[in-house]
């Protein structure tokens, strides 16, 4: 149950995150393909699409990019971190 002073966040398409993440559309679909980023929902259309999450986490892999971090180190983290996470 969702409170009055809740505020429900938007989704937003590959697009949408892509342009508030500062990366191209190519960027986010490689991710989702490695599996860096996940969907919350799809539209009956079939589009994609993320939660402000998806966002921070999107931000959280550029910021490890730019401190030297590969991507195969990126998903290796990630990967031992939902094990932890899940264990």
């Amino acid at each position: 149950m969702t409170g009055k002073d809740e505020v429900v966040q938007p989704l937003m398409t590959v697009r949408q995150l892509a342009q508030q993440g500062d990366v191209t559309v190519h960027v986010v679909r490689n991710y989702l393909r490695r599996g860096l980023l996940q969907a919350a929902t799809h539209t009956e259309g079939g589009y994609q699409l993320f939660s402000v999450s998806e966002l921070q986490r999107l931000h959280f892999i550029r910021t490890a990019q730019q401190l030297g971090f590969t991507l195969a180190e990126i998903e290796e983290f990630a990967a031992s971190a939902l094990v932890r996470l899940d264990g």
